[in-house]
């Protein structure tokens, strides 16, 4: 078994198509379905890229021995339709941007108020 077909098991398992993979991973969407087609190999990037967000074991993915995942739980955490959007703000920014946005998110990890679900906060009406 080559590595696309053993990227196409994982695809199978996890339930993923070309689109959701290529999300996941942040590789381009023709990277992805080249990588599927067996048009091509990932590189060392793109083969930490693919079993750090996939949770694959990456001697698996390049030679088929060992467990395919790295944790027992082959399933992807989905995340919601908020969480999609602040991540392709994120990836649309330049380096700087990203930058901003991370260091933003950081200086709000402290506040109390962001961690309490029972907080109601009203837009303020115009």
């Amino acid at each position: 078994m080559s590595i696309n077909e053993r990227l196409k098991l994982v695809c199978q398992e996890k339930e993923l198509n070309i689109k959701e993979l290529a999300e996941i991973t942040g590789r381009p969407y023709r990277t992805v379905q080249s990588y599927l087609n067996g048009d091509r190999e990932p590189n060392a990037e793109g083969l930490t890229t693919l079993c750090t967000r996939l949770g694959v074991n990456i001697n698996w993915l390049l030679t088929g021995e060992g467990e395919h995942f790295i944790n027992s739980n082959p399933r992807v955490v989905t995340i919601d339709d908020d969480e999609h959007t602040i991540l392709s703000i994120y990836r649309d920014c330049s380096q700087t941007g990203k930058f901003v946005i991370l260091e933003s998110i950081k200086s709000m990890k402290d506040v109390p108020a962001l961690h309490d679900n029972n907080l109601v906060i009203k837009p303020l009406s115009l």
